[in-house]
């Protein structure tokens, strides 16, 4: 959250509290619980995003070093939200901020500005205009923001008590009606809300936990472990990130189907994180951080690709030298 510490990654994008870790030992640190839970989860069968064509990709350029996780914290009031063509071509800036979220008319931009020691959320239209605040909370961070499925609230995470730990709460576009979902629990956070389409849950990230619930916060189910969840158009499919790699899995829960299959080797490791679903379901686009071996430690970078549902094919959308982290697609009539 904007005002929370720094904090270690894994390869699965682990948010554990206390010192950050080097990627290599972040890593090690979840390896055995990872493979411990493939065991326990066989692969399967597994489609939200809002529905419709497939109009502009909206990301960031905020480098999230070290980390298998999107994280959002209040780094940088220097990044920038940018939209680009489904084939990365028309980069285009929009405004300062960092993980957009489109509303699912696809004519609103949700997204969380940053003064370097929290932030707050904001909404603009679909082409950088309007830009107008959601909150404004001198003392508390609000982050990651995500459109509820009639487009009249939103779903965030917010580190409520300044102690680096955040609940799911939702509010109204006009900023009005704030809502607590999750409760205050010891050292653990609630974070990456992601709604479904069709109004009948929210999926969260709890500690390398995804959970399910109702849009008021009851019915709690644990999911299966991983991270950075999203929604697929027909919200009967979850992605999510999970050993640095793109899963799928049933909303209702069933086995986890790996779709995409990065390779690292020594020197050079390869991280997808913040899935995002195309509005007709075909393809997701997620944020790749490259860490490579600069001999005393590792250079780390981000770039933003796309892989095909249907064959699993990978598109590479920009280059690491332009970034490109937590992507949200258009939805159009």
């Amino acid at each position: 959250m904007a005002a929370m510490p720094s904090a270690p990654h894994c390869v699965s994008g682990e948010r554990a509290r206390g010192p950050r870790l080097t990627l290599t030992a972040a890593l090690f640190a979840f390896a055995g619980l990872a493979a411990a839970a493939l065991v326990a989860l066989a692969a399967g069968p597994a489609d939200a995003a809002f529905p419709g064509h497939p109009g502009l990709i909206a990301y960031d350029n905020s480098q999230q070093s070290g980390g298998g996780e999107s994280e959002e914290d209040c780094v940088s009031e220097n990044d920038s939200i940018f939209t680009a063509r489904a084939d990365g071509s028309q980069r285009t800036r929009l405004a300062k901020g960092v993980d957009p979220s489109y509303s699912p008319n696809g004519q609103l931009i949700a997204f969380s500005i940053c003064d370097g020691i929290q932030s707050d959320l904001m909404v603009m239209n679909s082409d950088g205009t309007g830009v107008r605040a959601i909150t404004s909370t001198p003392k508390v961070s609000e982050e990651e923001a995500a459109f509820s499925a009639d487009g009249k609230r939103i779903y965030f995470s917010r580190d409520s008590g300044g102690e680096g730990y955040s609940q799911i709460y939702s509010i109204g576009v006009d900023g009005s009606g704030l809502r607590q979902l999750t409760p205050k629990r010891h050292e653990t956070s609630d974070s990456h809300p992601a709604a479904a389409p069709n109004g009948r849950f929210v999926v969260f990230d709890r500690e390398g936990e995804l959970y399910t619930m109702r849009p008021n916060g009851t019915h709690l189910k644990k999911l299966t472990p991983g991270w950075d969840p999203a929604v697929s158009p027909t919200s009967n499919r979850i992605a999510y990130s999970f050993r640095g790699q793109i899963y799928l899995i049933g909303a209702a829960g069933g086995g986890p189907r790996q779709l995409t299959h990065l390779k690292s080797g020594h020197f050079a490791e390869a991280i997808a994180l913040a899935p995002a679903f195309s509005p007709d379901g075909s393809w997701i686009a997620f944020a790749l951080e490259e860490s490579i071996s600069n001999g005393p430690g590792f250079n780390d970078a981000q770039k933003l690709d796309k892989v095909s549902l249907r064959t699993g094919k990978v598109v590479t959308l920009t280059k690491t030298s332009v970034g490109g982290s937590h992507p949200d697609w258009q939805p159009l009539p």
